[in-house]
């Protein structure tokens, strides 16, 4: 999972939008800053990436089909995840936007990670709760990595293995 050239918003680095949004946040509670800043960096290891994982594997569980997504350390090939923009979108009750994502899908042979051989580019996937339920950030941008997962095996499974 690649996040190291990844705008957000309207900010063109994610450093950025951290800065901007730590700053606001230390402005109403001292310290909130940095706490917001872990729960942020968190989110991308925790929720972001179960999200993508658990609906790509969902796809082709439901399929039948036996292949998954997760760390194997003996896989011939190895998927890359390189998130390239994220509207983490709000919702205040009275008004909202919607989560999406911009990705690039690289599959490489896990023994030559410089080559790839494969490249699918994903944008502006949604993410989104049901009814508006979806006050929290990282729900709402978990709900674009799980769309984009579900995407992604559909599309293999269409282009690929049908």
């Amino acid at each position: 999972y690649d996040y190291s050239e990844m705008a957000v918003g309207k900010f063109k680095t994610e450093e950025a939008y951290i800065e901007k949004k730590k700053k606001d946040l230390d402005k109403k509670e001292a310290g909130s800053g940095d706490a917001w800043e872990a729960d942020w960096h968190e989110g991308k290891d925790q929720t972001f990436k179960r999200k993508f994982e658990d609906m790509f594997n969902l796809t082709f569980f439901a399929r039948d089909i036996n292949i998954k997504l997760g760390e194997f350390t003996n896989a011939d090939y190895t998927l890359i995840l390189k998130t390239t923009f994220m509207e983490p979108g709000y919702n205040i009750g009275i008004s909202s936007k919607n989560a999406s994502i911009n990705v690039e899908v690289v599959f490489v042979k896990t023994d030559d990670m410089d080559t790839p051989v494969a490249l699918i580019t994903m944008t502006k996937v949604p993410g989104y709760g049901f009814f508006g339920a979806d006050f929290d950030m990282e729900y709402r941008v978990g709900e674009a990595y799980g769309k984009a997962g579900d995407e992604l095996a559909t599309y293999i499974y269409k282009k690929v293995l049908k």
